[in-house]
């Protein structure tokens, strides 16, 4: 399963969890339109530096379900996602897909000095 969404990159701080074993700090995922696997999706570090994932930028990304993940220490399983950054957009470009209607239901608010946006869920109508 594949699925294809708009994300905004930002530090993942949450605390004891802020760094991958490489001491690369985590990276949160978190979905602007389209069809994201969840809503927070982090991504360890050293994978976010060597894809060019930077905090306060927004992505086209796509995700790709993997094998499930089991924690040896509890025994949990989950579910596994491989994230591609297809493209690095601007603010500009979503407002530009915004009004050409690409992703009409994408309601955007970015202040002018903060480094994230806020936006409501839409469905770009992609799930490649």
């Amino acid at each position: 399963m594949s699925k294809v969404f708009i994300a905004t990159a930002q530090n993942w701080n949450k605390e004891g969890q802020e760094f991958d074993k490489n001491g690369v700090q985590n990276i949160v995922l978190v979905p602007l339109a389209g069809t994201a696997p969840r809503n927070l999706n982090i991504v360890a570090g050293t994978v976010a530096e060597n894809s060019g994932l930077k905090d306060g930028k927004a992505y086209l990304m796509n995700a790709v379900e993997g094998e499930p993940y089991t924690n040896e220490a509890t025994g949990q399983t989950s579910r596994s996602f491989n994230f591609n950054k297809v493209a690095e957009l601007t603010a500009m470009e979503i407002f530009e897909m915004m009004q050409s209607g690409t992703a009409k239901d994408l309601k955007v608010l970015i202040a002018p000095v903060a480094t994230e946006a806020v936006a409501e869920k839409a469905d770009l109508g992609v799930d490649a």
